[in-house]
């Protein structure tokens, strides 16, 4: 059952395939004779209207660039082939023939042909005199034919036997018009239509430039030329630029298609690489630019100044001399150039530091140096290699090296160390060790920040400080001074020695540390019939005084010291007791471990025993 049904199957597509491939012409009627012949005759009346068409066209493309064309008489009308018929009821439409055009105003156009054609598409020729309706979109706009203007709208005439029509036309008015043709009203003929354009402004040039603006005229510098130019109504035709003066021809053309230079290609923006040679001067390019109606806009040009002479220092100033420079302090150093040209970049370097220079305006350019910690120790620095660069790239010789016999200290003297004080009544005294090249001293003291107290520079390695009260604590630091100025960073004084005195009759020491583990001289100034003070340095370097009578201190020392006292009791008791717990947590532990061994053996015997009754 399964196998007839396939073979049927397979039949059924057989028969499909036989009637697609051959069998289907059997299904289609054939042409008649009759169609046969109307289908040659319109082939054969399309190639004679291809073959006219080309005539005309070829006749209409005659026309003086310069002048208005020889008059051609619109009343001569085309011989038409034989094959077409003059029936105007097979006529469905009016069509433009003719290119389009682009006219400066008033100017009178090549001839404009509409011709009238039947559905297919090929020329019909009218069966009467037909009148054919003219209109353009300007208002101003003229049709030209029978040696007549004739304002729009307007009518012509197409004669009995023919199929197409000529005419001209001119225009005032700048813009892009529609010139429309359409048949008699009731024939239902679609009208034609084509656009003309009327330009008579010229293209737009805008921001003309050279870059650089400024180049050696010696033929091996690069200046890329660009303008921005647009043309609205009927587009921009060429632009071109005269490099006469500049080792160019008169007309190098400028392009915008993304070659000679051209960034981006169709942005309106025009552009001509070359490398420009001549004598040194400022050179206008003309650039001019015409439109596809003709139009010419000459009015612009580029600006390039062309100079292969280098600047020249003529001298090089500082604002002071024979000076010793320590951190933080500077010096302005001025370069002057020739004839005080402007725009240059200047270079130099001191101290082995690059500067960074500022135009002055005035053909001068300054920079500043100022000491850095750690720069370069030196004796009458010298700038070096002092340069002017102008906007052609042309490099004055280097001028240095140039000084003014400065010198300069960057480092820090070494911090004062083995910091001492004495506490007096209403003083204390401080002494240190002498630093090498310390030139002098400075003392601060803290409650809260640290202060300098020392009016004047400490020419030796001790001081006294007798603007203290009595049973207030102090904190003291010490920084040297070098030559130039440069002090010890205060926060890097790492050697000096803490002390708290105490009462007036004795004086006792006491290291406090002081942030990032620094030593700083604590000292408490000796009582004189007032409270006296405990200063203690907070997280921030602060000090915070607690203000307590010295009768209320004796009692909470002493019980302070008995329950420094009671420490051993508590601890030996505490072990005691761990020991006794840890005694008897063991005993547990191996009464436990005996009953469990135990177990195991009397079921182990009681399992041998069974094993040994089962055997027997």
């Amino acid at each position: 059952m399964r196998s007839r049904k396939i073979k049927l199957l397979v039949g059924v597509v057989s028969i499909l395939t036989i009637w697609q491939i051959g069998g289907f012409n059997l299904l289609v009627p054939k042409a008649s004779a009759a169609e046969d012949q109307i289908i040659e005759q319109e082939a054969a009346a399309v190639e004679e209207s291809s073959n006219l068409e080309n005539l005309n066209n070829s006749e209409n493309e005659t026309k003086d660039s310069s002048s208005q064309l020889p008059f051609v008489s619109d009343n001569v009308e085309m011989t038409q082939p034989m094959a077409m018929t003059q029936d105007s009821s097979l006529i469905t439409k009016i069509v433009f023939t003719s290119s389009f055009q682009i006219i400066a105003p008033g100017e009178l156009s090549n001839n404009i042909t509409i011709q009238t054609q039947n559905v297919s598409g090929n020329p019909e020729q009218v069966s009467q005199t037909t009148s054919i309706t003219l209109i353009s979109s300007s208002p101003t706009g003229i049709f030209v034919f029978g040696n007549a203007d004739h304002p729009t709208p307007t009518t012509i005439t197409m004669s009995t036997g023919t199929a197409n029509r000529n005419f001209k036309y001119k225009d005032m008015t700048s813009g892009i018009h529609t010139l429309t043709a359409s048949g008699p009203s009731g024939l239902g003929w679609t009208e034609g239509s084509q656009v003309i354009t009327i330009d008579g402004n010229p293209p737009q040039i805008s921001n003309p430039l050279a870059t650089p603006n400024i180049a050696k005229g010696n033929g091996f510098t690069t200046v890329l030329l660009t303008a921005e130019v647009t043309d609205d109504i009927s587009g921009v035709n060429s632009v071109t630029v005269d490099l006469s003066q500049v080792g160019g021809s008169n007309v190098e053309t400028i392009v915008d298609d993304g070659t000679l230079g051209d960034v981006t290609a169709g942005d309106n923006i025009y552009s001509r690489q070359f490398s420009p040679v001549g004598p040194d001067g400022i050179y206008h390019l003309a650039i001019i630019s015409t439109d596809n109606a003709g139009n010419i806009n000459n009015t612009q040009s580029i600006e390039l100044t062309l100079d292969t002479t280098p600047p020249e220092i003529t001298n090089i100033q500082f604002n002071q001399s024979n000076v010793l420079l320590g951190i933080g302090e500077g010096v302005t150093i001025t370069i002057l150039a020739l004839g005080a040209e402007n725009n240059l970049t200047a270079f130099g370097n001191f101290n082995g530091v690059p500067l960074t220079w500022n135009n002055n305006g005035d053909g001068s350019y300054s920079a500043t140096y100022a000491v850095a910690e750690n720069d370069p120790d030196g004796t009458d620095v010298k700038i070096s290699d002092a340069t002017l660069t102008d906007q052609a790239g042309n490099l004055s010789s280097p001028f240095g090296p140039f000084g003014a016999q400065i010198d300069i200290d960057a480092h820090r003297p070494a911090a004062p160390s083995n910091l001492v004080t004495k506490a007096g009544d209403g003083y204390v005294d401080l002494s240190w060790d002498e630093v090498s090249d310390a030139e002098s001293y400075n003392v601060y003291r803290s409650q809260s920040p640290f202060i300098k107290i020392n009016q004047l520079p400490i020419l030796i390695t001790s001081y006294r400080d007798d603007t203290v009260i009595n049973g207030e604590t102090y904190y003291y630091k010490v920084t040297s001074v070098d030559v130039a100025g440069n002090e010890t960073d205060i926060s890097s004084v790492i050697a000096s020695l803490p002390i708290t005195p105490s009462a007036l009759a004795s004086v006792s020491q006491e290291i406090i540390p002081f942030g990032g583990g620094e030593e700083i001289a604590a000292v408490s100034a000796p009582s004189k019939l007032i409270p006296s003070a405990q200063a203690v340095p907070s997280q921030e370097g602060q000090v915070e005084a607690a203000q307590q009578p010295q009768a209320e201190q004796q009692p909470q020392k002493e019980e302070e010291q008995k329950k420094e006292r009671n420490w051993p009791l508590i601890i030996a008791i505490i072990v005691a007791i761990l020991v006794v717990v840890g005694g008897a947590y063991y005993y547990w532990s191996l009464t436990q471990e005996q009953s469990s061994n135990t177990s195991s053996k009397v079921i182990r015997r009681r399992k041998y025993k069974r094993r040994i009754s089962r055997q027997k």
